[in-house]
Order: C-alpha cells, then sequence, then structure tokens
C-alpha cells in the first residue's frame, strides 16, 4: 500500500491523553506548517474559583486570535448557555450569545469571569501563529500598537451574516450557514469563519465537490455531547489530494493551499454535530468558497 502523503492533516480526538473536556485540535507539533493553534474546550459546569486568578491579568501577544464561544443546542444555535465577561483593553465584552472575539496583534485583553451556568457550551481559542509560547513574552505598554481606550467592541460578533448560499434542496444542515468572520465584520482580518449545524443526513450528500483555493484552510468536525466530547455523532468520507479520509471523531483537518479537497460525504448520522471551515489568508467569501458554498449575488 502507498504511504499516505496527508493522513497525518487530520487530527483526531480521543479519551487517551486529554486533559479534561477538551484539549488542542490543531497545532505545528500535531500538523507541520499549519502555523496555526486551536484549543477547544468544554464549559461544563460554573467554573471553579470564578473568578479564576490566572484569568484576571491582562495579557498581549504579537499574534491575532480568535475567542470563540459557541452554544451547543442546535435548535437554539444563537443562545450560549451562560453568562462571561472579559475585556479587550478599558472595553467590557458581555457574553450570553454565540459570539466571536477577534483579539488583534498587541491589543491586551483578559479578566475575564463566569456571571451564571446554564447549559453546556464550548470554546475555541484559535491562535494565528505557531509560536504561542510568545503569549508568555509580555510586551511593555509603549511596545503595542492599540490603546486601551480604543473601542474594541467592535471585534465582538454577535449577529452572523448569512452571505453564503447552499446548493438546491439543501436538508438537514444550516443553510445558510452561519458566517462569524469575514472582512466585513472585521475589515482586513484576512479570515474567513462559518459554521453549519449537521442536524440530520443531509442532501446533497456530498455537498462539497472537490475544489482547490490558494488558502489555507482548517475545517472542524466538532460533536455535540458534552458526555462524549470526543464522539462526532456521524461519519463523514473526504478527500484531499485525491486520499480518502474518513473520521467520526471530533476532529481537525488542515488543507494547504492549492491542493484538491473534495468531495466530502456523510457516511452516517447519529447525533447533531456542528462542521466549522476556517479560511486564512482572505476575508472574501468570493475567494474563500467554504464548505461548497458560493456568496449570495
Amino acid at each position: 500500500m502507498a504511504e499516505s502523503k496527508y493522513e497525518k492533516n487530520m487530527v483526531k480526538m480521543s479519551k487517551e491523553g486529554r486533559r479534561g473536556p477538551g484539549g488542542a485540535l490543531m497545532s505545528d507539533e500535531l500538523v507541520p506548517g499549519c502555523n496555526v493553534f486551536i484549543m477547544y474546550f468544554w464549559i461544563l459546569k460554573m467554573p471553579e474559583p470564578n473568578p479564576n486568578p490566572m484569568h484576571q491579568s491582562f495579557e498581549w501577544h504579537d499574534y491575532d486570535e480568535i475567542i470563540f464561544n459557541v452554544g451547543m443546542d442546535p435548535d437554539n444555535p444563537e443562545i450560549l448557555g451562560g453568562e462571561t465577561e472579559g475585556y479587550m483593553g478599558h472595553s467590557q465584552q458581555i457574553m450570553n450569545k454565540t459570539t466571536l472575539l477577534y483579539i488583534p496583534a498587541n491589543a491586551e485583553h483578559g479578566r475575564i469571569s463566569t456571571h451564571s451556568f446554564e447549559k453546556p457550551y464550548i470554546q475555541l481559542a484559535i491562535k494565528l501563529s505557531s509560536n504561542i509560547e510568545k503569549m508568555d513574552e509580555r510586551l511593555t505598554r509603549e511596545e503595542t500598537s492599540h490603546s486601551p481606550d480604543e473601542d474594541y467592541n467592535r471585534y465582538m460578533i454577535t449577529e452572523p451574516l448569512r452571505e453564503l448560499t447552499s446548493p438546491p434542496g439543501t436538508t438537514g444542515r444550516t443553510s445558510p450557514p452561519y458566517t462569524f468572520l469575514n472582512n466585513k465584520l472585521v475589515p482586513d482580518c484576512n479570515v474567513y469563519l462559518e459554521y453549519s449545524w449537521i442536524w440530520d443526513m443531509p442532501t446533497p450528500n456530498p455537498i462539497e465537490m472537490s475544489h482547490a483555493h490558494n488558502y489555507d484552510e482548517i475545517v472542524l468536525n466538532i460533536g455535540a455531547d458534552p458526555e462524549n466530547i470526543e464522539e462526532l455523532g456521524g461519519e463523514i468520507e473526504a478527500y484531499m489530494g485525491g486520499e480518502k479520509q474518513v473520521t467520526d471523531k471530533t476532529s481537525a483537518v488542515y488543507i494547504p493551499k492549492n491542493v484538491e479537497h473534495g468531495p466530502v460525504k456523510w457516511t452516517k448520522f447519529e447525533k447533531p454535530h456542528i462542521q466549522m471551515s476556517i479560511v486564512l489568508g482572505t476575508g472574501e467569501p468570493g475567494e474563500a468558497l467554504p464548505g461548497g458554498h458560493k456568496p449570495v449575488n
């Protein structure tokens, strides 16, 4: 059997080796050359202690970061399941809905506390750098490019765009998908992030045919069962560079730019789950074309 070139590009979550309800889904250590670090955690209860002393100081680093708090009720995806407070500079952010925070490089952020907890939800920390050790090399305030008095609330997204069109006759999944980051929402971010709930066997199936683009892409498949976080709730068959990849786990796939990928097909469905696409290097829908969708004309 020929050696697989892209098998290493898929990271599957397992019970073995993980600490607590989550862990790293993508990093240069897991997939060399991806140049991104993605941590994923379930919030399963009111945190203790609250606030956590580790989260009460400010930090700032020389790379952009995305914090995405995602409600895990497919019937009410906009509801987070709790209320959290945080700060960027002097701007307070209160999050009780599915909310994306885009944190520009060198912007101070922190002072996190939880006001209430109702039901489990997830938090994704997407660091747009492979060298996350730099987060511990504190810059002096004089070296930062952002003032603490800046209005950072413009970087908080609570209302997604519905700017992509799905193929005709789409059923079993969110249509149109939820776009939580692009150049319209955060000018010049040059990242496109959208996701869909899969709540039944989707049609058409496959939804995404073979294609390539000049941007790296990461696809996250996230199970919605807080008691079995590694289980996806279905089985997905996809292709990268002509190689078949199959997953029934919460997983991440790094797709390098200009590599043919697709089609993507569900071979089993058991429970609702999320598929999320993160395209790096462009925030324009016509260039990203994530998940087989097209921009609305």
